[in-house]
């Protein structure tokens, strides 16, 4: 039973007394309950491997405001537009030839054709004539 007065009687001037928790007034099986698990933060988009292969190359200028290469993400539509030593990823832009861009990153120097990803790249010939994508 529940509740329960603190005075009980029929003594009109007595000062109420409060009624003691009682444990189990709220049924016998009842337990504090657990708290929902904490929502988990989305991922941040910034963090994560780089997406290269979203990335394309969409033109390469030699023109009055300098050497430029442009590329665009093809997921987001984002776009940008690198001058020399400029980067994207851990790429620099370091020059053009006439259909791509050369970039390069940790000492070797990579060709990406104009409508090719950054995951597309081929590694520039090297004195030992050796070429590939790392």
């Amino acid at each position: 039973k529940c509740g329960g007065g603190g005075g009980g009687g029929a003594v009109a001037r007595q000062r109420p007394q409060p009624t003691p928790l009682r444990r189990g007034c709220f049924g016998a099986e009842a337990q504090p309950r657990p708290l929902p698990p904490a929502a988990t933060a989305p991922a941040d988009v910034g963090i994560g491997p780089f997406p290269y292969g979203q990335w394309l190359l969409t033109g390469v200028v030699d023109g009055p405001a300098g050497t430029e290469a442009y590329f665009r993400n093809a997921a987001t539509g984002e776009a940008r537009v690198l001058r020399v030593n400029e980067s994207i990823a851990e790429f620099a832009f370091v020059g053009l030839d006439a259909d791509a861009a050369r970039i390069a990153a940790g000492g070797a120097t990579y060709r990406v054709r104009v409508g090719d990803s950054l995951e597309a790249r081929e590694m520039e010939a090297r004195a030992g004539g050796q070429t590939g994508t790392p």
